[in-house]
């Protein structure tokens, strides 16, 4: 079966030609797998792979790849593969730096087929995505003595991290907080997200104090990131 690819900018298009026959439709899913220690670490030659599964047909399939930094990018030729149901799973992989996947940058593949109503995206990369929520003004107005600071962390991996809250720059041991344990980002993706709760006084929110969500985690630069909510003065 002949396999064409083309390049444009930093990205980088496997296509595959449409077949006489198909199969029945199935429900696609793509998944983006990391590389492995040994590949980043030993071997020094890591890779990304976005295999596509429950393909009901070889037709019009279009694998795309991208990455966050303008670079060119070289991926290898692209597997098809017929399943004993009548399936068709497709497997792309790229080779990419370790100082790269360290650095936090984010690689993207894009998925297109005949039975997909629209591309089906996948994202990944080692940094992750930190965000704190501030409390709703529901919250603020109810006649409750507290308030709650919500840190979300997502897009991580490894699923290793640690999650502090500080108060007014500094740590405070009497600060209540529960932090979920690093949950899967979705069907098909390889990365992590979890979030972590504050309970904070209105007293002290209203008074202006500072309150900063530090996450520390091997791909963040300086290894931790502070996130800082203040409060507003009544």
């Amino acid at each position: 079966m002949g396999l064409g690819g083309g390049t444009q900018g930093y990205l980088l298009t496997w296509a595959l030609p449409s077949p006489e026959e198909t199969t029945s439709p199935s429900t696609i899913q793509v998944f983006l797998v990391p590389p492995s220690p040994a590949a980043l670490y030993v071997a020094q030659s890591p890779m990304l792979t976005c295999l596509v599964v429950n393909l009901p047909s070889n037709s019009s399939l279009r694998v795309v790849w991208s990455r966050e930094k303008p670079e060119s990018i070289s991926p290898d030729r692209l597997d098809l593969g017929e399943q004993f149901n009548g399936t068709f799973t497709a497997s792309s992989s790229m080779p990419i730096l370790t100082r790269d996947w360290d650095a936090g940058e984010n690689f993207t593949c894009k998925v297109e087929h005949s039975e997909l109503p629209s591309p089906l995206i996948k994202s990944i990369s080692k940094k992750p995505g930190i965000y704190l929520l501030h409390p709703h003004n529901d919250e603020l107005s109810s006649s409750e003595d507290s308030i709650s600071l919500t840190c979300l962390v997502r897009g991580f991996l490894p699923e290793d991290i640690s999650v502090q809250w500080m108060k007014n720059h500094k740590p405070d041991e009497s600060m209540e907080y529960f932090t979920t344990q690093p949950i899967k980002d979705g069907a098909g993706h390889s990365n992590f997200f979890l979030y972590s709760k504050l309970k904070v006084s209105k007293a002290s929110w209203n008074s202006g104090d500072t309150y900063t969500c530090m996450v520390i985690h091997e791909a963040l630069q300086m290894k931790f990131f502070r996130s800082p909510c203040c409060g507003v003065t009544g």
